[in-house]
């Protein structure tokens, strides 16, 4: 296994801990200050918000200066920041350190993820794979820990501590540089017969291409009907098992990293099987069952089935990124790579720092189960999208399939 795959499994793991520190702390969080639905929709919002908007610019530079040093600077300023936030005693103080945060934390997504793509040639579908089990992975231990000792230790402490992973991978990132600085060739020039240039295909250039725009058009908006709703339930789901469905807290929190526990077991096949069968119909069969899961897990609370409901929940959500990814990296030019995933992760998250925001307005006037039964209607719907990028498909000669792997 070489270092980048090693670097990006280990870097996934921390990163995914910033993303879920403050969900997992939040009911301790909404208690001490005394926030409503609404006003904890809005906190984790202004968090996700500053991720968007940075992973837009991220992805951007990514094409242009270092790549580790994107990536090294992103792991130490989110732990600095999460630590000055944990030791901060007044909520507006610790909001600013937060947004701080968040900026380093939107470096990761779109710098590896280009990383990832030009550094592997073969086999992405599985390698997104492993990369995905890795942060869900470090989400488990994130809950776990929150579950066994936030009452022992409180929200601050936990805070603190989910930091320390982030400055060792930055350390390790920044002594393995050269691992991390994979890049596509630029684009030869094609050459008229005349000695002149000759004019570029436009199947070879998507952003010239309108059928090609079209397509990445309606892949973001399934993206967005997905994540909008299925990202804010993740963030709600320790709310919700602890004032919805009546678990202690910390029981609440174990139970929330079922979700997590079923993306683990997800990723250790989704992958192989968009290599396999075709990033579409790993998608499309990924969504609906997440649709179909959404309401389910609201209406059991028995002990044998909410764990199956939370698992399975998890694991159709979590199957759906790499085959995302392995269709947006054939959508995607050679030598943009950065900005497009760095455009991904600012629409995916936007989609998520709406999610909490709506889902905690819906909250406080039909309350959590019936919020989270109607978020089942969005993920549905964006199979519809899918299918329509599926029946346009690729632009001529990108080389690639959506709907099967090549022999």
């Amino acid at each position: 296994m070489n270092k980048l795959k090693i670097l990006s499994r280990l870097g996934h793991g921390a990163n995914d801990i910033y993303w879920f520190i403050l969900p997992a702390s939040l009911p301790l969080i909404l208690k001490e200050y005394g926030l409503s639905y609404t006003a904890a929709g809005g906190f984790v919002t202004a968090f996700l918000c500053a991720i968007a908007v940075m992973s837009f610019f991220a992805g951007r530079l990514a094409d242009r200066i270092s790549r580790s040093a994107l990536l090294v600077g992103g792991f130490y300023l989110a732990s600095g920041a999460l630590i000055v936030a944990g030791l901060s005693p007044a909520f507006p103080i610790f909001m600013i350190f937060v947004v701080l945060a968040a900026i380093g934390v939107s470096t990761y997504h779109p710098v590896i993820y280009a990383t990832i793509d030009e550094g592997i040639a073969v086999r992405r579908g599985r390698m997104y794979a492993r990369f995905e089990f890795s942060g869900a992975a470090g989400i488990v231990l994130l809950f776990v820990f929150n579950g066994l000792f936030s009452d022992q230790i409180g929200w601050r402490n936990i805070v603190l501590i989910a930091s320390v992973p982030g400055l060792v991978v930055g350390t390790l990132m920044a002594f393995n540089r050269s691992s991390l600085e994979h890049r596509a060739a630029p684009a030869a020039v094609p050459v008229a017969p005349s000695g002149g240039e000759a004019e570029p295909k436009k199947s070879r250039e998507l952003a010239t291409h309108r059928g090609a725009g079209n397509v990445v058009l309606l892949f973001f908006a399934s993206i967005v009907l997905r994540t909008i709703t299925a990202t804010a339930i993740m963030n709600f789901m320790p709310t919700f098992l602890a004032e919805g469905a009546g678990l202690d807290v910390s029981l609440g929190a174990f139970a929330a990293g079922l979700l997590f526990i079923g993306a683990m077991i997800a990723n250790s096949f989704a992958g192989d099987l968009a290599d396999r069968y075709g990033p579409t119909r790993v998608l499309l069969g990924a969504s609906l069952v997440a649709g179909v899961f959404l309401p389910v897990s609201t209406f059991t609370v028995s002990v044998w089935m909410l764990p199956i409901a939370l698992i399975t929940l998890g694991a159709s959500i979590s199957a759906a990124i790499p085959a995302q990814n392995l269709m947006l990296s054939a959508l995607s030019p050679a030598g943009k790579k950065g900005a497009t995933f760095g455009t991904l992760m600012g629409v995916m998250t936007v989609a998520n720092s709406l999610g909490p925001l709506v889902l905690g307005a819906m909250a406080d006037r039909v309350g959590l189960a019936v919020t989270f039964r109607l978020a089942a209607f969005p993920v549905i719907a964006s199979c519809a999208f899918v299918a329509a990028v599926a029946r346009k498909g690729l632009p001529e000669g990108s080389g690639r399939r959506l709907s099967g792997s090549a022999a």
